[in-house]
């Protein structure tokens, strides 16, 4: 388990595309595209419209995101009214994401110190971030009451990870609900095996900011 690494070392790593260049690949070609179409699935049931996504990177889940509602309800009017505003300390990430010409908003911000009063939103995001900050509660807090939140984190250490889950299934859920149920409801935890190894996972959380 390592220590929290700054805006310098992940704009290093989005230059250079990470581990087996994932972070140039298309949406559906990334190791998170499994959790990322449950998540879009839950934001259409939901009927959110206004999406915060704390810690976007290079904008591969809002792609996946506008790209998956397009496909599946081109004729519907959920699109026109979808907005997506995504934040990320690492400029380098945000000129990635804004080269794809999204209708969506991309902001370079601390999620730590951001004020998101500035920011429209019903939903929150935040996948593959949670686990590199020391202060994930302190990020948590500052979201509005009643929101939902869709989260993950993994059960595997990785360079800059300052948490990770037990490979143990219950006991990954138990570590989820002893750190978040303080200031959330937890409405659901689903584990996502990788494909190419099983015993690493994610966990996807569904919350309700109290």
């Amino acid at each position: 388990m390592g220590t929290e690494l700054d805006n310098n070392w992940y704009n290093e790593v989005f230059k250079t595309g990470g581990s087996e260049y994932m972070y140039f690949l298309k949406y559906d070609k990334t190791p998170w595209y499994p959790v990322w179409k449950i998540i879009v699935a839950r934001i259409k049931e939901l009927g959110a419209i206004n999406i915060l996504d704390i810690g976007c990177g290079p904008g591969q889940f809002a792609d996946c995101l506008l790209s998956e509602i397009t496909n599946a309800d081109a004729s519907s009017n959920i699109l026109p009214q979808l907005k997506y505003t995504g934040i990320d300390f690492s400029s380098v990430a945000i000129d990635f994401a804004n080269k794809l010409n999204l209708s969506a908003s991309f902001i370079v911000a601390d999620a730590t110190s951001y004020d998101y009063s500035q920011v429209d939103y019903d939903l929150v995001v935040t996948t593959e971030f949670l686990e590199h900050i020391t202060d994930d509660l302190g990020v948590l807090s500052k979201i509005k009451t009643g929101s939902v939140i869709l989260a993950t984190l993994p059960n595997q250490d990785s360079e800059g990870h300052v948490r990770f889950l037990s490979k143990n299934t219950n006991t990954a859920k138990s570590q989820i609900k002893k750190r978040y149920s303080g200031l959330c409801k937890i409405v659901s935890i689903k584990k996502f095996p990788y494909v190419n190894n099983r015993d690493n996972a994610d966990f996807l959380i569904e919350m309700i900011r109290l």
